[in-house]
């Protein structure tokens, strides 16, 4: 830009010497147009001395002279204002040049200030930015010790709860078989369920469910409870490392069959008995579910027994030969926690 300013302002300084030597060009052409005035002839003189010759040509040189210049015309006054104009129309250009500059090399200055603040906001915001990194990096660490910690205190929670929540413990003891008893409903068996706490805590009993079924060897799952096979406890609650509570459940033959064909069916394995239900409690504020499932086994075909006698084992009646045996337990039948969720609350 400073090269195109100078080229300017000497575009300037040409135009007007320019416009003057065109002007005296055109007065002299006129004035060698005009006639040139009759000269007298000279006479010609004798010559002098040599001091005369001398001394005419000392003035020879001399002989032609500007008398006066020829009077300006407009040609001449117009000529005088343009390059008067342009002359005062350079000098502002020159004016505007120089503020230009002075005005760029200001922006100049503040855009060198605004790259050293640049510079030194990066280097400030690099400095905040390891900052930041190192704070992330102690967070982090932070976050994972007080996952580790929560975890511990949930797996300390859980031993507690473990340790000091109740626990039911649940056994049956042997068949009954009752024939003169049972009156219009043929004869009777009686399964009689020990439940006790031998947990640390008070188990507060929800709901109470439990079944003695006899059932054909071919079935594969177990009839449903419904709300007539409750079990009945004499509270509502039931405190650790007391008197085990008795609860006898009973099944009616209902004449379906004699006992002496029931006897020799469950000793042929074609029927089969079953004791089943659940109890569920609450303790330390959850929700806990005890299931118990036994199957009864019989000594029916035992072939330990025939180094005794034959390979069946005759008893002296159906009733003995039903009695003679032991209660199974299912060791999928276990103790677990439920949902204690506002919509399990009221299972009653």
């Amino acid at each position: 830009m400073l090269k195109t300013l100078a080229l300017f302002v000497l575009a300037l300084a040409v135009l007007p010497m320019q416009a003057y030597t065109l002007t005296h060009k055109t007065q002299e052409k006129a004035q060698s147009d005009q006639p040139t005035a009759p000269v007298p002839a000279i006479a010609a003189q004798q010559p002098r001395s040599q001091s005369v010759e001398s001394e005419t040509q000392a003035h020879v040189n001399a002989d032609v002279r500007v008398v006066s210049t020829p009077p300006r015309d407009h040609y001449d006054v117009a000529a005088f204002w343009i390059n008067f104009a342009l002359a005062i129309a350079g000098f502002l250009g020159i004016g505007v040049g120089v503020g230009t500059l002075i005005f760029l090399r200001g922006q100049v200055a503040e855009m060198r200030q605004q790259r050293v603040l640049m510079k030194r906001t990066m280097n400030t915001m690099r400095r905040q930015t390891g900052i930041l990194a190192e704070s992330v990096e102690a967070a982090k660490e932070t976050a994972n010790a007080a996952c580790g910690s929560v975890a511990f205190a949930e797996a300390q929670f859980e031993l507690m709860k473990e340790k000091e929540r109740a626990r039911f413990d649940i056994d049956v003891g042997p068949i009954k078989v009752m024939e003169d008893d049972a009156g219009p409903f043929g004869w009777k068996l009686t399964a009689t369920i020990k439940l006790r706490n031998i947990g640390a805590s008070r188990a507060y009993i929800v709901q109470t469910a439990g079944n003695l079924a006899v059932m054909e060897c071919d079935e594969t799952s177990l009839p449903e409870l419904d709300g007539l096979d409750f079990l009945s406890l004499p509270d509502g609650f039931l405190d650790p490392n007391a008197v085990p509570i008795e609860i006898d459940r009973w099944f009616f033959s209902l004449g379906s069959a004699g006992i002496e064909e029931f006897a020799d069916d469950l000793l042929d394995a074609k029927k089969s008995i079953h004791l089943y239900g659940y109890i569920e409690y609450e303790t330390l504020g959850f929700r806990w579910q005890k299931d118990f499932r036994f199957h009864w086994m019989t000594f029916g075909n035992l072939s330990a027994l025939a180094i005794f006698g034959p390979s069946r084992v005759d008893p002296e009646s159906a009733a003995r030969r039903i009695a003679g045996g032991y209660w199974q337990p299912d060791p999928e039948a276990r103790e677990h926690p439920i949902d204690s969720s506002p919509n399990n609350e009221d299972l009653n």
